[in-house]
């Protein structure tokens, strides 16, 4: 689960805020700039991809990815509220659309 300082920091950011870098792991993912500001490239030169450093929780603590729709977002909702939205919507519209001679897509596929 997200900390709460990421969640908030994606709703008080733009596309602005959003970089898009290979310098973290060595392979390119886009990152919150805020948080990637403190990050030191190794000395050693090149970033290698290390897939036990990629998996390690520890490593993504630190640098915070988010995409360009983070503008999108205006405030913090649980996962399974956004679900239930989802296929609320879905539902409706399956109920809105019309094929086969008038019939509803769920009368038509009710009755098969």
């Amino acid at each position: 689960m997200a900390p709460l300082a990421q969640k908030e920091m994606i709703i008080a950011s733009t596309v602005d805020d959003i970089v898009f870098t290979d310098e973290i792991s060595g392979i390119g993912a886009s990152f919150l700039k805020q948080t990637i500001a403190k990050f030191t490239r190794p000395e050693s030169g090149a970033i290698r991809f290390d897939v036990a450093e990629e998996i390690s929780p520890r490593v993504w603590r630190d640098y915070w990815s988010a995409g360009q729709g983070v503008g999108t977002i205006s405030k913090i909702v649980p996962a399974r509220k956004i679900c239930e939205q989802l296929a609320a919507e879905y539902l409706d519209g399956l109920k809105r659309a019309t094929c086969c001679g008038g019939a509803s897509a769920v009368e038509r596929f009710a009755a098969e």
